[in-house]
C-alpha cells in the first residue's frame, strides 16, 4: 500500500479525519452510498433487539423494530399496506424498508416514516408554554394528540396522532 494511503487509514483511525475525507482521498466511488450503508448498519446494531413499543401496546407482542419492519417488506410486497406507527423506531424501519424502495407501496409507507419523523421534530422544536395552560388560546397549543382528542385531518383518514400531510 502506498504510504499516503497508510497516513489516511491511520489519521481515520485516530479520529483526525470523517469517514467522507478517507473515503474521497482514497478515491471509492459512490461516497454517499457507502456512508448512508454504515450508518444504516450502526443504527440496526445499537437497536438490535429493543421490542417495539407499537406492537407491545397493541398486541402485548415483544417484537424488535427491525423484525416488524421485515414483515412489512414481505407483507407489503405481496401488495398488502401496513400502518406506520407513531412510536415506531422510524429510523429503523427506513433503514430496512430501503431494501424495497423501489416498490410503490414500499415507498409510500417510508414517506410516512419520514412524515412522522418531520412532524416529531416539529413538535419537540416548539419553545414550552410560560403560562398556565388554561390561559394558553387552543389554537396556539398546536394539535391535540391522545385518548379524546379530535383526530387530525390528513394522515390516514384522520386517526387521532397522525401528523398533517406534508406537502
Amino acid at each position: 500500500m502506498i504510504i499516503w494511503q497508510e497516513k489516511l487509514k491511520e489519521l481515520f483511525r485516530l479520529g483526525a479525519i470523517d469517514q467522507r475525507t478517507y473515503l474521497e482521498y482514497s478515491e471509492f466511488g459512490d461516497i454517499d452510498a457507502i456512508i448512508k450503508r454504515t450508518r444504516d448498519e450502526v443504527i440496526l446494531q445499537a437497536r438490535t433487539g429493543q421490542p417495539s413499543q407499537a406492537l407491545g401496546r397493541e398486541y402485548g407482542i415483544e417484537m424488535d423494530d427491525e423484525s416488524l419492519a421485515l414483515s412489512e417488506n414481505e407483507l407489503m410486497l405481496e401488495g398488502e399496506d401496513q400502518p406506520v406507527e407513531p412510536d415506531d423506531d422510524h429510523d429503523v424501519h427506513l433503514a430496512v424498508h430501503q431494501e424495497h424502495g423501489k416498490n410503490d407501496l414500499v415507498r409510500a409507507h417510508m414517506n410516512e416514516h419520514v412524515n412522522w419523523q418531520r412532524w416529531r421534530q416539529n413538535i419537540s422544536a416548539r419553545p414550552e408554554p410560560t403560562a398556565p395552560a388554561d390561559q394558553i388560546e387552543p389554537f396556539l397549543m398546536g394539535p391535540q394528540i391522545g385518548p379524546g382528542a379530535p383526530p387530525l385531518q390528513g394522515g390516514r383518514g384522520g386517526t387521532p396522532g397522525v401528523p398533517p400531510e406534508l406537502v
